[in-house]
């Protein structure tokens, strides 16, 4: 099975690891994967695109951005946004998936307690959305 990843060249660069594109496809068996490996794949995958995860309203997605001009013409409207990994290698492309669940995991528990005070408060939407912004502003 070949899994498509986007990879750091300048991490790659100060590792003394030779990455000449950015963009990698390798290729794995499935069979020697554990359980826990496959499923943090699948959930990202996309065709062979390894994508980074979201969290909304609506639940955890794998993260698109829009099409170019090319894509445009072709009725594509978008693109798997891949996972980006500092290393051209499946452990490489393993610790960056581990990274992106952590995020994951993080932005859930924070979406959670978000919504658990808003419906606390008895807050309107549009006041849920300020505090959310505000909240999310205050972390940078």
């Amino acid at each position: 099975m070949k899994l498509r990843f986007d990879v750091n060249q300048a991490e790659c660069l100060r590792a003394g690891i030779d990455c000449p594109k950015s963009v990698v496809v390798i290729e794995i068996d499935p069979a020697k994967l554990n359980q826990k490996q496959r499923n943090l794949l699948a959930d990202r995958l996309d065709g062979i695109d390894v994508c980074q995860l979201w969290n909304d309203d609506n639940g955890t997605h794998r993260c698109y951005k829009p099409g170019n001009e090319i894509d445009e013409q072709v009725g594509k409207l978008q693109r798997p946004l891949r996972i980006k990994a500092n290393a051209p290698t499946f452990e490489g492309l393993m610790k960056a998936v581990g990274e992106d669940e952590t995020e994951v995991t993080e932005r859930q528990a924070r979406h959670r307690s978000i919504a658990l005070a808003v419906s606390e408060a008895g807050v309107d939407k549009r006041t849920e959305f300020k505090l959310i912004a505000h909240k999310m502003h205050k972390r940078e």
